[in-house]
């Protein structure tokens, strides 16, 4: 299938004098590795001292390839980077992955950001991909590659990924999912935020890292079960659903980014001095903050 994204630097000779084409089988390695081997018309093996003779003798567009697999070496063994920038020449050839002929698509695919709960404070941010229905695609269900282009290979089938700097991408495939641990600062965010973008995640989805800056929505005071004499009571932020304790203590982060039962539309900072004002406003009644129970007591 002829296609776009082929380069045209390999075009060096008519396609009259060209001799012999190749084809080439495909495996995937863990690691960010993979095979690629190059057949003869008559389906036997070219091996690599082979190539280096034959190279008079290719199609300009195998004479690029087979440059390539020479300076692998090692049987055709290539890191994915280097897969993703043949792979637009591979387009114009017969490629065969798992017994089956690689089926490639121009339909391009958008890199997609969701963010959730990692369940040890802070949130686990995981990158996937979309199409044009906005139908999320896990990188677990195939294999990302990533270097002057990007591409998807899910069974046979491959489609690039638009992204500006596809090579950020790299880094996202073999570890689709970072947490974010509470003591997050925001210079990190704005480092996230700019290598997201680079990558070709679009601002609508940059926003649930955006950090907002307001106020409680309200106080929660919460009765405790009566000691032996006394009032005991907790108190509580509440930003946008998502409560905290006022303790008075030092905060481990400033920083609220939602839980699976109360998602945000974004990341909160708390305001620490309305929370102290609250705070002292117990204290003025009487109240005296208790370690043990995280709770005021009167």
């Amino acid at each position: 299938m002829a296609s776009r994204w082929a380069s045209r630097s390999w075009s060096g000779t008519p396609a009259g004098a060209e001799t012999t084409r190749l084809t080439y089988t495909l495996e995937l390695l863990g690691r960010g590795e993979v095979v690629l081997t190059a057949l003869r018309p008559d389906g036997t093996e070219v091996r690599d001292s082979e190539l280096k003779r034959l190279q008079a003798e290719l199609h300009p567009l195998d004479r690029a390839i087979a440059r390539e697999l020479v300076q692998a070496g090692s049987g055709g063994r290539m890191p994915d980077a280097t897969l993703a920038r043949l792979l637009p020449l591979l387009a114009e050839r017969r490629v065969r992955l798992g017994g089956e002929q690689l089926a490639f698509s121009e339909r391009a695919l958008t890199p997609r950001l969701r963010i959730s709960e990692s369940g040890l404070g802070g949130a686990l941010v995981t990158l996937g991909l979309a199409d044009q229905d906005e139908t999320w695609l896990d990188l677990s269900a195939g294999r990302l590659v990533a270097g002057s282009q990007a591409f998807f290979l899910r069974g046979h089938r491959v489609r690039p990924v638009s992204a500006p700097q596809p090579w950020e991408l790299g880094a996202w495939a073999r570890n689709p999912s970072r947490e974010l641990k509470p003591d997050f600062t925001v210079a990190e965010r704005d480092r996230l935020v700019a290598e997201l973008k680079r990558a070709g995640v679009p601002e609508s989805d940059l926003s649930v890292l955006a950090v907002r800056r307001a106020p409680p929505h309200r106080f929660v005071v919460r009765m405790l079960p009566p000691a032996e004499e006394g009032v005991r009571l907790t108190l509580e932020a509440d930003y946008d659903g998502v409560r905290v304790l006022v303790t008075g203590s030092k905060v481990a982060s400033p920083y609220l980014m939602g839980t699976r039962t109360a998602p945000m539309s974004g990341i909160i900072e708390r305001d620490l001095g309305v929370e102290n004002e609250a705070r002292s406003i117990l204290l003025r009644l009487g109240f005296r903050f208790d370690t043990t129970t995280q709770g005021y007591i009167a």
